[in-house]
């Protein structure tokens, strides 16, 4: 069995060293020759680079063919009914910590054709990433990034693995994927603590920036965002434990931030004329990241 795999390897360094030695291997031959001849070579540089794009492709089909192989060795390896691992099913997820987060609320990700009230164009993935990793900082949000790869792979299963809600409700409710959850979940809704309308405002305003102009959340979209991300810890929150173990990793008094937060959300809706939202299990085609 073989499954069609595709890999970045043009970044490696090691396929830079090799097509810098043939590159280095190509313009002393072409030199050599000139040499013996006394001729320039006026088309030496052009197949110089030819000959670097063809080795470059060959390693790349190379690889790419290898890995095909390999993952389809190991699919085909597990015995019929077993489950197949998070990492094996979607090899080629990267964006993991972006992935995780919009399984609460990617069965909204679709068209205008589709006449869902709070349809989101899928555009709004790439603001609402630039926002995250904004508000987490670059090497929090790389470490998030791999423990949200491995938070979904213990929530994800055979039965849930078509289903970002189904895998947002198991990651949330599980006591070990969520402690994954709050790693990222807690520092956002902290952010929005010290000025909630501000912090809310420049949301929506990266998400708007970097679609280009083409998402402009309504009010009470937003508010559909950030209940589906949000809501399943202040849910939790309301557990005196729940509020200890967060005081205890993340520092004293972050659970009274939280609270703030969500008293200044509810006001928000008040004062807006939004009803708080309903969780609603009647999905569209999920977007894949």
């Amino acid at each position: 069995m073989q499954v069609n795999v595709k890999t970045e390897v043009g970044s490696d360094p090691r396929v830079t060293e090799c097509l810098q030695l043939v590159r280095g291997f190509a313009e002393t031959v072409f030199t050599h020759v000139e040499e013996i001849t006394g001729k320039k070579l006026a088309n030496a540089p052009k197949a110089t680079d030819k000959l670097e794009a063809i080795i470059r492709d060959r390693i790349e089909g190379m690889v790419n063919d290898h890995v095909s192989k390999a993952v389809g060795t190991m699919v085909a390896a597990h015995p019929q009914g077993a489950a197949v691992s998070y990492t094996l099913r979607y090899p080629e997820r990267r964006r993991h910590l972006l992935r995780m987060m919009a399984c609460s609320f990617s069965d909204l990700v679709a068209t205008r054709e589709d006449g869902l009230r709070h349809a989101y164009p899928k555009i709004l993935l790439e603001g609402f990433e630039q926002w995250t990793n904004k508000v987490l900082g670059g090497a929090y949000a790389a470490d998030a990034n791999q423990r949200a790869l491995d938070a979904l792979g213990q929530a994800t299963t055979d039965e849930n693995a078509e289903s970002d809600r189904l895998v947002w409700i198991r990651l949330t409710s599980d006591a070990q994927t969520a402690r994954t959850y709050y790693h990222v979940a807690v520092p956002l809704l902290t952010y929005f603590s010290y000025d909630f309308e501000k912090t809310r405002n420049e949301m929506q305003r990266i998400i708007s920036a970097a679609s280009g102009a083409a998402v402009a959340l309504t009010a009470e979209q937003w508010s559909v965002l950030f209940y589906r991300m949000f809501m399943p810890l202040f849910r939790r929150m309301s557990l005196r434990d729940e509020q200890q173990r967060i005081d205890e990793q993340f520092g004293e008094g972050t659970a009274v931030k939280l609270a703030r937060v969500y008293s200044e959300y509810k006001k928000w809706m008040k004062a807006n004329r939004i009803s708080e939202p309903k969780d609603d299990f009647n999905p569209c085609a999920p977007a894949k990241v």
